[in-house]
């Protein structure tokens, strides 16, 4: 696994999170308009007793659990990610890699923030990706 990619779990776990946060939202929501049984429910043969706004919190429920375990993995992924960049002597090249990868922000807001050009940015996230492809060639992290 490239460096890159390594830092890239982060941004992509994070964005599963957000993912099941709106599901669950979703399934709030429909709940709350949910109420009685429908037509069909009504004709069959051997009616559920359970109203349908059960199954909405049955599911918000069971994505609770799948959303608590992808929270948890996502901050050990962090903590690990943070100890890796950690590893960078260069100050900068440290900073340059939080900003855009445990942050997400772009190679345009973090040469804002911290006031150099987007060109010097860019060169600091390339060198600090080499340099961590090296680090984690030889690491068991991943």
């Amino acid at each position: 696994m490239t460096a890159k990619e390594f830092l890239e779990q982060l941004v992509i776990a994070k964005k599963q999170i957000d993912y099941y946060h709106s599901k669950i939202d979703e399934l709030h929501a429909m709940s709350k308009r949910i109420s009685g049984c429908d037509f069909e429910e009504k004709n069959q043969a051997t009616p559920s007793t359970d109203p349908r706004f059960v199954y909405c919190l049955d599911e918000i429920s069971e994505l609770e659990h799948i959303l608590s375990e992808k929270i948890a993995e996502c901050v050990i992924l962090e903590v690990n990610i943070i100890k890796v960049i950690q590893n960078l002597k260069d100050i900068d090249t440290q900073l340059v890699l939080e900003h855009c990868f445990l942050e997400g922000k772009t190679t345009k807001q973090t040469a804002k923030e911290m006031g150099y050009s987007t060109s010097w940015v860019s060169g600091k996230k390339r060198q600090g990706l080499e340099m961590l492809d090296k680090i984690l060639a030889t690491s068991d992290v991943q």
